[in-house]
């Protein structure tokens, strides 16, 4: 069984480098997402086991606060 992840990163290029090597290593990846408002939405109604995210987004809240709402909501 593989761990589902997703990927939190504001610039595509990384995001993508990223998930393309994890998948590589045989992860599967639930999402890739540019803001961390796109992630709370989607854990709405989906699981991952673990979520790489980048604490500096430039858009919406940073990944602190992202971090903060997903272990008080999920």
């Amino acid at each position: 069984m593989a761990y589902r992840l997703a990927i939190v990163e504001d610039e595509a290029i990384v995001a993508h480098s990223i998930e393309k090597k994890l998948s590589r290593l045989g992860y599967e990846v639930g999402g890739v997402f540019y803001r961390g408002e796109d992630l709370l939405s989607f854990l709405e109604t989906n699981d991952v086991d673990l979520i790489l995210m980048d604490i500096h987004l430039q858009e919406g809240m940073s990944g602190i606060e992202v971090a903060r709402q997903v272990l008080e909501r999920f």
